[in-house]
């Protein structure tokens, strides 16, 4: 009885081999499951390193200055937009004593005429820009590497930059440069994002210029009118002419204008010179002392009305003082009342050193330079040559010449003053 009990509990062959199956399986199991867990977590920690790294990369890549020094000649330089610049450049250079920051226009200029200037600075030439600082300060050189951190390594690193600047240059010529700044804006890592701090210009208004002109003379520039703030004030020249008119301020003085701060050189185009009357005054120009100098205009109504009458006054005036003729000859074209007519009369013949001759004849007369000061003073330069023929036939000859000054006396010109260099007779 008892031994058919423990053949009862003792387990049949088969059910001791699925009992070690299933024994088996178990082992099997927990052998595997916790590599294959920690295969799964790895696979799942690269994963998102990767799309990490990703991430940090493509941030870095976009906050790189690069993408907005692009930016910055795109707007300005590419292509060029000339208002742009103007507007938002600086420049540095004076005019005299003051510090100019800003492109400025001189009010004898257009904003067109300064950027047909930058134009041509610019000309055909093909703008190119590069950086010329790096941006790397002492602060970035003592970043120290630090594995454990890699990331806050390349933030600092990035962040301990300071300003980068641009050049823009048309071949070698410099045109203007530009810097970018920190925005105080940070990326999601914490980057410092760059922005547009400033654009400074090198063309410069470098033009400058001299005009040396009659005090009585309008002088413009462009059409704008050189005012009395511009002249130069140790120039004030006077001619001899303020010293035989009624009103010595009517002769004619010189006086200088200087200009400074002009985009474009001054030609004889620009610059004009127009005297009391308002007739265009001839303009010269010496490159070398880049000076500008305005001639009289001389009057030629007055010529072709007085030519004759003066060279006749002249000529009867030297032949009285080579005994040829009388007083009476010439007596009616000069002032009576003037000193220039009491010196004659009180000195008489004292004026006149005769030569001893048989005959006279007058050349090569000439009346020019008809210079009106106001509406009833004028003079001009009277010159000829005054031939004596000797009983011998000897020729003595005597180069006639006269600055006349003629003024109004009852509605006619009269001569009441002159200057005279003569230089006697010579024998030939």
């Amino acid at each position: 009885m008892n031994e058919t009990n423990e053949i009862r509990r003792r387990p049949s062959r088969g059910a001791q081999r699925a009992q070690r199956t299933s024994e088996g399986k178990k082992r099997f199991s927990l052998f595997w499951t916790i590599p294959l867990f920690l295969l799964l977590l790895a696979g799942l920690f690269l994963f998102a390193l990767n799309i990490k790294v990703k991430t940090f990369l493509r941030e870095y890549e976009e906050v790189q200055p690069k993408y907005v020094a692009e930016e910055i000649y795109q707007k300005y330089f590419s292509p060029l937009d000339i208002k742009a610049i103007l507007r938002d450049a600086a420049v540095s250079y004076k005019i005299g004593e003051e510090e100019i920051t800003k492109p400025t226009v001189s009010p004898f200029e257009t904003e067109a005429d300064m950027e047909n200037y930058l134009k041509g600075l610019v000309g055909e030439g093909e703008l190119s820009y590069s950086a010329i600082s790096t941006g790397v300060s002492a602060e970035q050189e003592t970043v120290k590497m630090n594995f454990s951190h890699l990331t806050k390594y390349f933030v600092d690193t990035f962040n301990a930059k300071g300003d980068l600047r641009y050049i823009v240059k048309v071949g070698d010529k410099k045109v203007a440069e530009f810097t970018l700044s920190h925005t105080g804006k940070k990326s999601r890592s914490g980057y410092d994002q760059y922005g547009f701090s400033s654009l400074f210009l090198y063309a410069a208004p470098h033009e400058s210029v001299t005009v040396y002109a009659p005090l009585s003379s309008k002088v413009t520039l462009n059409g704008v009118p050189l005012g009395e703030e511009y002249r130069l004030p140790d120039v004030y020249e006077k001619t001899d002419s303020a010293e035989h008119l009624e009103k010595p301020e009517d002769g004619v003085v010189y006086v200088a204008y200087y200009l400074e701060g002009l985009f474009n050189k001054v030609t004889t185009d620009s610059l004009k010179v127009t005297d009391l009357h308002g007739q265009a005054q001839p303009v010269v120009y010496d490159e070398e002392k880049n000076l500008f100098s305005a001639e009289l205009v001389y009057r030629e109504d007055l010529r072709q009305q007085y030519a004759d009458y003066v060279i006749h006054a002249i000529e009867r005036y030297s032949a009285r003082m080579q005994n040829d003729g009388a007083i009476s000859e010439f007596a009616a074209y000069f002032d009576q009342n003037s000193d220039l007519w009491g010196s004659i009369r009180e000195q008489g013949w004292s004026l006149a050193f005769v030569w001893e001759h048989k005959g006279y004849n007058f050349t090569e007369q000439k009346a020019e330079d008809f210079y009106a000061y106001n509406d009833h003073e004028f003079s001009c330069h009277v010159s000829m040559l005054h031939t004596l023929i000797g009983y011998n036939n000897q020729l003595y000859t005597d180069h006639v010449d006269f600055i006349v000054y003629l003024h109004k006396v009852d509605g006619q010109y009269l001569i009441y003053d002159w200057v005279t260099s003569s230089g006697g007779m010579t024998a030939q």
